[in-house]
């Protein structure tokens, strides 16, 4: 049966699918979103975006929070945006980034046809 990887996602010719479970969280990181010149729509829109490329990729999103970027922003300013990501935990976590993902697949394909 044919089976094509998608990060941490592996879809099955079948359509099922299985995700790599690590109870340590490994591989992980931080990504982040600098936006000093960004509306709060637009940069709410790139988070949007960045999650959905993560689940895409089969990655948990442990945390988004807006961080000091002291290349742009003024001692009170809190303009970049940062994702914590990781593997799933648990089963519970993977089964919901693989429902995330499904559902990105499947409204991908209708907007496709």
């Amino acid at each position: 049966m044919k089976a094509v990887r998608c990060g941490l996602i592996t879809v099955y010719g079948d359509g099922s699918t299985e995700i790599q479970i690590d109870e340590k969280g490994y591989p992980g990181g931080d990504a982040l979103i600098p936006a000093p010149f960004m509306t709060e729509d637009e940069i709410e829109n790139e988070v949007k975006e960045a999650k959905k490329e993560y689940w895409m990729q089969g990655y948990y999103i442990q945390s988004v929070s807006k961080i000091r970027n002291p290349a742009f922003d003024k001692p009170d300013q809190m303009t970049t945006t940062k994702i914590t990501f990781r593997a799933c935990k648990n089963k519970g976590e993977a089964e919901f980034v693989l429902k995330k993902f499904k559902t990105m697949v499947d409204q991908r394909r209708r907007n496709n046809v």
